[in-house]
């Protein structure tokens, strides 16, 4: 009887799973089929399916979805069987490479200076680890917490854990004990986000990023992937805020363009979903632009990727200070937005297929 419910039980976590994948497959669909409509893409040839579906048959994929090449190969204009579609790296890559039952405790923003203490990080005010308020690693009571934000000037609260896409980060000043958002009192401010939030004050950031969007901080996603022969970077492009908007993620209304190494931008960019973008709301034209710190950021995200060891792929967000010295904002290891790799800067794996 024990042997029997043991089956039972292992079925339905199975049956769990399968549901779960199979609705993550929906989802993912429904998105390339949506931003294809958006932005009207061009329907791929006949030869061009037949070249990427025999291509993926080599891998052992007999079902691939070309419509993500289709979306891509008409955002950048550049056509490649070796595009990776979402549902295969979401549901097939990222997971055999990244340990994502260690995510939640490694990515984990209250630990990031714990983690990468080589690496310059936004100055921390006050941290928040379930429910237990945390100042320079000694505890503090809430009375404290109201002093320290009293004296701060202004000021991000963002949630440590689980967190994406800019969700629930916000731009705020304290005083008093009074918060200038909806003039809450502090206490009520900060329960709103319950428990595992840090808040750190304002990065100062290097004038070319500013001058990308002065009221956000804009950053650069790069993505780097490591084996048993050292570490390296993929990808690289730059995400800007809209005019008057406090954070630069696609997802918020944001775009992003990509950078080649030598620092120049690509011309156009692209918005989340697949709408070209030549310049920012400022009217600086990416074109005419470039970043003569993109060899730092690329070696500080070679040596940060060697301090992760459980995961092999990862997109890091980046900033410059006035100094040029690189600041770690955060790291992704699942959601990366693989697709505005892809979309930026082409087929970015096509490298490391034979060995992925």
């Amino acid at each position: 009887m024990k042997e029997f419910l043991k089956k039972i039980a292992a079925s339905y976590i199975d049956l769990q799973k399968a549901v779960r994948t199979e609705y993550d497959h929906f989802k993912l669909r429904k998105k390339i089929d949506d931003q294809n409509k958006l932005v009207q893409s061009k329907k791929l040839s006949s030869p061009q399916k037949s070249e990427i579906r025999n291509f993926y048959k080599t891998y052992g994929f007999n079902k691939v979805n070309c419509e993500w090449h289709r979306f891509y190969t008409t955002c950048n204009g550049i056509f490649s069987v070796k595009y990776i579609p979402e549902d295969l790296f979401y549901l097939i890559l990222e997971p055999k490479l990244n340990r994502y039952d260690f995510a939640p405790a490694l990515s984990d923003k209250n630990l990031l200076n714990q983690l990468f203490p080589s690496v310059r990080q936004p100055e921390t005010i006050v941290k928040n680890i379930s429910g237990i308020y945390y100042f320079d690693g000694e505890i503090i009571d809430f009375k404290t917490v109201t002093s320290l934000c009293n004296a701060a000037d202004k000021m991000i609260i963002k949630p440590a854990i689980s967190s994406y896409g800019g969700k629930n980060v916000r731009l705020f000043h304290c005083e008093n004990g009074v918060t200038d958002y909806l003039e809450e009192p502090l206490e009520k401010f900060l329960a709103a986000y319950k428990a595992n939030f840090i808040i750190q004050k304002c990065l100062t950031q290097h004038p070319l990023l500013e001058a990308l969007n002065k009221t956000s901080i804009n950053t650069f996603r790069v993505m780097s992937y490591m084996n048993d022969r050292g570490s390296k970077v993929l990808s690289l492009y730059v995400r800007m805020g809209r005019k008057g908007a406090i954070n630069d993620n696609v997802s918020t209304g944001g775009f992003a363009c990509g950078i080649q190494r030598n620092g120049n931008l690509n011309e156009v960019g692209f918005d989340l979903y697949g709408k070209k973008v030549k310049e920012t709301d400022g009217g600086l034209k990416f074109i005419d632009l470039s970043f003569p710190f993109v060899d730092k950021l690329v070696q500080k995200a070679t040596e940060l990727h060697k301090q992760a060891p459980h995961f092999k792929i990862i997109s890091w967000d980046l900033s410059i200070n006035p100094e040029e010295e690189v600041v770690l904002i955060e790291y992704n290891i699942y959601g990366q937005d693989f697709s505005g790799h892809q979309m930026h800067n082409g087929p970015v794996l096509e490298d490391l297929l034979q060995e992925l």
